[in-house]
């Protein structure tokens, strides 16, 4: 199972901004010019349990973007 699914690669990658996933406690955490942006669960049963979480870091990163438009 891929950690982050395309549309939140596209999303990052769209961000024109240094990115990485780091591996935490309970989570990998997704940064932005060495900011923390989202989590995702690290356990893949989490992850297939709770697709919120898939969608509410892409909402997340969508609301990042916007802020940077303006």
């Amino acid at each position: 199972m891929k950690i982050i699914s395309d549309e939140i690669k596209q999303l990052l990658e769209t961000s024109r901004q240094p990115w990485r996933i780091e591996t935490g406690g309970r989570h990998y955490k997704i940064l932005i010019n060495e900011k923390l942006v989202s989590i995702l669960p690290l356990s893949p049963h989490a992850r297939k349990r709770k697709g919120n979480a898939q969608r509410n870091v892409i909402a997340r990163l969508r609301r990042i973007l916007k802020e940077q438009v303006r």
